[in-house]
């Protein structure tokens, strides 16, 4: 046994040094010789107290008994690393020895600044996260507010992002990331310059830097100026960005444009807490968008009030289809020919609480921007094909109904199944059913488009293209669509006579109609003299102020009744 202590000793995985009661080494075995990148021979009968010198203090310290860290200690070669030190006393042979159990901790270091930066460092650009970006905007107001400075909060978005994504690929949509955090920390290098200027700022010196850029997710960006001198100074630096996405990304080979919309608030002027900082500047961003992107703008009280404004309207479209708010409002339709009214088109009214009623001018696009617009949809199907029904069951006569439908509808939702469902639960006729969509919306997905209206058809359901003409109308797409008739737009209605370009456009569209055995049916008719001339031309259907305005379904059935008396003997949807 007399080897065995020893033996353990020079092949433990950890440092041992044996100090006296002098604090010299007696003992210094392999795994120390790694550590330290020292012999045993030099190091024994040395002060084996500044030997364990922390180097931060800059002084030896004194070894006492127990366990502790150390931030570093030197090695011979001039390096350090952190270690941790185990202290123990033992009395051998009638001196009193100090055991110091030495563990390198440069791995475990390494794995916790890993997982700091993980935390706190995106991943894809290396930008601050969300996390830091927070931390790091507390810092700059706290410092503001000290020295009675300012601070300027940037929100960045990158305008049509989507579609990049979804035309090159994540992959390609990953790169132009990674490449516009470095085209915004280069834009702000010269931060210090611009803004007072001074020297080139360290954009590695945080919190001290004179900016931050970090990334929120997605395509949103932020940056941070501080002790920003005031509006001009920082539009000075938003113009740079700005102009900084003129030039084109190089992704992959390819040239692709990319511009951005940015949203700026100060400190304190717009927000005294980082809270509302933020949500001053993303309001302005998003004015910026709506402005027509590529363009900066300064948070403003007016926008604070559209804002507060916009989420009331928000909260209470959530709220209208479970407080049954919404309401259908009938436009007749006229078949030409006949005389007779042979259907309606459907407008969708909000019976606002306090506004009264509002038309889907003030709210389509929130229900849209809200994800609410396909379930507002599906009650707009139904609620017209249970009208039509009432009505048959009341002893009027047949009228097809028309149903604008929503992008959202046509491709993120069952169409197919929404109809079906409705048809089978109303009994009414599919026939009786017309449904009215875009032409963008078509030729938007022709694959998917080609899928639902075969299904539509297939259950006999009419399909209609609506507004054409202010589109693609694209004879391509016409002869590949199972559809059935074509809505000519009121402003090529409006004031037509034979010598307008309206006239031509409609004599065109009726032309084509006719060659390929479809209805054409005219929107926005207000005078005698535009009916006649559209009877002329060979149209088959109107609609609009001269049959009458949208009105509610009691309105619309006293209105057929004093009107309508020919549709009494109409027999089905026009023909024509």
């Amino acid at each position: 046994m007399d080897g065995l202590y020893p033996a353990v000793l020079e092949h433990a995985p950890d440092g041992v040094i044996v100090l006296d009661d002098a604090g010299r080494v007696l003992a210094f075995n392999r795994a120390a010789e790694r550590m330290f990148a020292c012999d045993a021979d030099t190091v024994i009968g040395s002060d084996g107290q500044a030997l364990l010198a922390d180097v931060e203090q800059g002084a030896s310290v004194r070894v006492a008994e127990g366990r502790f860290e150390s931030r570093g200690v030197r090695c011979a070669d001039g390096g350090s690393f952190p270690v941790e030190l185990a202290v123990s006393c033992a009395s051998v042979q009638g001196r009193t020895l100090r055991i110091v159990l030495v563990r390198d901790l440069t791995e475990r270091k390494q794995a916790e600044d890993k997982l700091q930066q993980m935390a706190r460092y995106d991943g894809l650009t290396a930008l601050p996260n969300r996390r830091q970006f927070h931390d790091s905007l507390v810092r700059a107001i706290g410092l503001a507010g000290r020295s009675h400075g300012q601070v300027a909060l940037m929100f960045l978005d990158l305008d049509r992002f989507k579609q990049i994504n979804d035309t090159f690929g994540h992959d390609t949509g990953d790169e132009l990331l990674r490449q516009v955090a470095a085209r915004l920390k280069e834009t702000i290098r010269g931060y210090d310059t611009v803004l007072r200027g001074g020297g080139e700022a360290s954009p590695e010196a945080e919190p001290e830097a004179g900016s931050t850029v970090s990334r929120l997710g997605g395509d949103e960006f932020t940056i941070i100026l501080k002790n920003v001198a005031g509006v001009d100074a920082t539009a000075a630096v938003a113009e740079r960005i700005v102009a900084a996405f003129a030039k084109p990304f190089n992704l992959g080979g390819k040239e692709v444009f990319s511009s951005t919309s940015v949203g700026i608030a100060l400190y304190p002027r717009d927000g005294e807490d980082p809270e509302v900082l933020i949500k001053s500047a993303d309001t302005a961003m998003y004015r910026a968008k709506e402005l027509g992107r590529n363009n900066y703008q300064f948070f403003t009280q007016a926008m604070n009030e559209a804002a507060q404004q916009r989420l009331a309207l928000e909260r209470d479209l959530r709220d209208a289809l479970e407080r049954n708010e919404f309401l259908l409002f009938f436009q007749p339709k006229l078949n030409v020919a006949t005389g007779r009214i042979y259907g309606v088109e459907t407008f969708l009214r909000w019976r606002h609480p306090t506004r009264g009623l509002v038309t889907p001018y003030d709210f389509v696009h929130v229900l849209e921007e809200i994800g609410l617009i396909a379930p507002v949809g599906r009650w707009v199907l139904r609620a017209a094909c249970e009208q039509i029904r009432r009505w048959r069951d009341a002893g009027l006569p047949r009228l097809q109904a028309s149903v604008n439908i929503s992008v959202r509808q046509f491709v993120r939702e069952d169409l197919s199944g929404d109809v079906a469902e409705v048809l089978e639960e109303t009994g009414i006729d599919p026939q009786l059913l017309d449904l009215e969509l875009t032409e963008g919306l078509l030729v938007e997905d022709v694959e998917t488009s080609l899928r639902l209206l075969g299904q539509l058809r297939a259950m006999g359901v009419e399909v209609s293209v609506d507004d054409f003409g202010t589109g693609y109308s694209s004879l391509s797409y016409l002869t590949q669509f199972p559809i059935n008739a074509l809505k000519i737009d009121q402003s090529f209605v409006r004031d037509i006579a034979p010598a307008t370009e309206g006239a031509a456009v409609v004599r065109a569209i009726i032309g084509l109609a006719r060659s390929l055995d479809l209805k054409v049916i005219a929107e926005g008719v207000e005078t005698e003299s535009e009916l006649a001339y559209l009877r002329r031309l060979g149209c088959d259907g109107i609609q609009g102020y001269l049959l009458g305005a949208p009105m509610p379904a009691d309105e619309f059935e006293r209105w057929l009744s004093v009107h309508g008396e020919q549709a009494l003997a109409a027999s089905g949807p026009v023909s024509g």
